[in-house]
Formats: structure tokens, sequence, C-alpha cells
């Protein structure tokens, strides 16, 4: 089970990686914040529509008195993803945030990033490169350190 943030939500709806995130996950579920923040606020916004139609994405509620003391860190979407995840043991954070990431790990959560499941879909021979993708990504907004695309590519034999 993945639970997902919006960001790499969004950034995988708009590469057409959404049945990937599917498939690796089984089980996908997002906060009431994530929906929120991606399908009602955004709704107009690219990848929206596309995560909106997506009718195997569980909508969660979340223990507020998790999630308070995380959101004096992290965004609303951000500390309800890592409370549900806090919730859910046999959960993986789905999250490219780096505080978020860092606070992930300080409470021994399992994460994976875009670049990491990515990464995982084409280890499965459920996309054929990471390369174009990787570009789609970036032609979407999402900034990655050269270093990093370079280590990916070069781990996944591209």
């Amino acid at each position: 089970m993945i639970v997902a943030d919006s960001s790499a939500l969004v950034l995988l709806a708009r590469i057409g990686q959404l049945e990937t995130l599917r498939a690796l996950a089984g089980r996908v579920v997002v906060p009431i914040a994530v929906w929120e923040e991606v399908v009602v606020a955004q709704a107009d916004a690219p990848g929206a529509r596309e995560v909106a139609a997506q009718t195997w994405i569980e909508v969660r509620l979340v223990d507020a008195a998790v999630a308070t003391p995380i959101l004096s860190v992290l965004g609303r979407g951000e500390a309800e993803a890592i409370a549900l995840a806090l919730r859910e043991p046999q959960a993986t954070l789905l999250l490219d945030d780096g505080r978020a990431r860092k606070l992930a790990d300080r409470l021994g959560l399992a994460r994976i990033g875009t670049l990491g499941l990515l990464t995982k879909a084409k280890r499965a021979g459920l996309v054929p490169a990471v390369k174009p993708l990787v570009g789609q990504l970036q032609a979407n907004g999402m900034w990655i350190e050269p270093r990093i695309v370079a280590a990916i590519l070069k781990e996944v034999g591209e």
C-alpha cells in the first residue's frame, strides 16, 4: 500500500503514469487534505482531472491528534500523509518534499519518491525506460539535481 502526497500524485498523472503507481502499489491511499489539494482546490490544474477519475484511489480521514503536531513543520497534505502512514504499518509514503522525507525517516516510515517509483517500475518491466519519463517530469515542473538524474539513469542502465 502506498500513501501518496499531492505533488507526486499530480506529477505521475501529468506524465501518464498513474496506472504504473497502481500496479506497483496494489492499493493507493490519500488523506483528505491531499485529495482536496489535488482535486478540489486545483481542479483545472494539469493532472487534477486524471487523479479525480481514478476510482481505485482510496481517500481516508486522518486522526487530527496525530496530524496537528506535524503541521508545525509541514503543509497540511504532507502532514496528513505522514499521519496516515503512522497508522498503517504496511504503508510506504510516496513523497518528494525534502522536509517531509526527512521527517518520515526520523519517524521510521518507509518512503519512496517519484523517481524511485519509476526506477522500481522499470525493474518490474512496467515502463521501458526511465530517461524519457525524467524529461517529462522536468518539463512538468519537477526540479531534479543533474547528479541525481545521472545516478538514477546509471542505476537503471540508461
